[in-house]
């Protein structure tokens, strides 16, 4: 399958200002002492529109050197909200940088009171390590932690009419576990959780780290999943979408994007790179697209717009966003 491929690029301005980020950008040239802080706040992005609400997940760190005791992967990792209402910034959950656990590699605060037990001394105030992708759907917001494979649903009807609201109801939905029940056997596949989407019934959530699209039932429970998609070892699965016709698609750190068709439950989609990329159904290739063969698309963000369009966002040098529409008939990929 051939594409028409449009790179789109934008006069860009400030749409919404915000009011006192709680997040400084990251930079080489600042002391690695300062790692603590959040300083990514690229992780993900979707829009609540009941609240008026854009929502974010941002790291803190890059790795640990030894010898700099100061400095701690995850230390600040954190979930925030900017409220177009008023133009302010509110926590949903963030580690607290002062309170670490250096075995077991996990915050175990943060800085503002999540409701997760009833008892104050016992609150995690972040559940989340590498909160990586965020699905909104009907009044919840889902978000998934790859560095320690836990799945958290959140309550945004509290902010539907009280902006200011700190603290959101939160569930644990998937503990810190890489086990799951696939097909009786519990297997080490819920590893790297790094993208989340749904088609009203079940929940589809792709694995950076197993290369796997595993699906749930949407209510639960979330101890049992399915396998709908399974990736060459080492492809990193970087997102996931759903078009409008509910052909899922992935994104990977390759440069691939996938599209699997509507997901199988009886019969997963499957690929090797023993496959001929040119058999298999409707794989647009980014780095074929980037102008550059020295540097790989490194994986895209991928969405779909209504009409059944493509959208992906590029990580490589030259940055852009790409669309894609089918070359033999201008269609859609839907």
């Amino acid at each position: 399958m051939r594409f028409i491929v449009n790179i789109l690029r934008f006069q860009a301005e400030l749409a919404y200002p915000s009011i006192n980020p709680p997040f400084r950008l990251w930079s080489r040239q600042l002391p690695r002492a300062l790692d603590i802080e959040t300083d990514r706040p690229y992780a993900g992005m979707v829009w609540h529109k009941g609240s008026q609400n854009f929502i974010i997940c941002c790291f803190s760190g890059i790795d640990k050197p030894t010898e700099e005791v100061s400095f701690r992967k995850n230390a600040t990792d954190a979930v925030l909200r900017l409220d177009q209402r008023n133009g302010k910034w509110f926590e949903v959950e963030r580690h607290n940088a002062e309170v670490v656990d250096e075995t077991l590699r996990k915050s175990l605060t943060t800085s503002i009171p999540n409701i997760h037990f009833p008892s104050a001394e016992n609150l995690p105030r972040g559940w989340l390590n590498g909160p990586d992708g965020l699905l909104v759907y009907g009044d919840e917001l889902y978000v998934v932690g790859k560095d320690n494979h836990s799945l958290i649903r959140y309550d945004l009807s509290m902010i539907l009419d009280d902006p200011l609201l700190e603290n959101l109801q939160s569930s644990l939905v998937r503990k810190d576990s890489k086990e799951v029940l696939i097909s009786g056997n519990n297997l080490p596949l819920f590893d790297g959780p790094s993208s989340l989407a749904t088609d009203g019934e079940r929940l589809y959530i792709g694995m950076r780290t197993t290369n796997v699209v595993l699906a749930f039932p949407l209510n639960g429970p979330f101890d049992e999943a399915v396998i709908v998609a399974e990736l060459p070892e080492g492809s990193e699965i970087i997102d996931i979408a759903l078009s409008p016709s509910n052909k899922l698609f992935i994104s990977t750190k390759l440069g691939k994007i996938w599209n699997t068709g509507i997901p199988n439950l009886n019969e997963p989609f499957r690929a090797n790179f023993l496959n001929s990329f040119a058999d298999l159904p409707g794989l647009p290739d980014i780095n074929n697209f980037n102008g550059t063969t020295e540097l790989p698309a490194n994986g895209s963000n991928i969405v779909f717009d209504t009409e059944g369009t493509l959208y992906a966002c590029c990580n490589f040098k030259d940055g852009g966003v790409y669309r894609f529409v089918r070359a033999d008939d201008n269609l859609s990929l839907a």
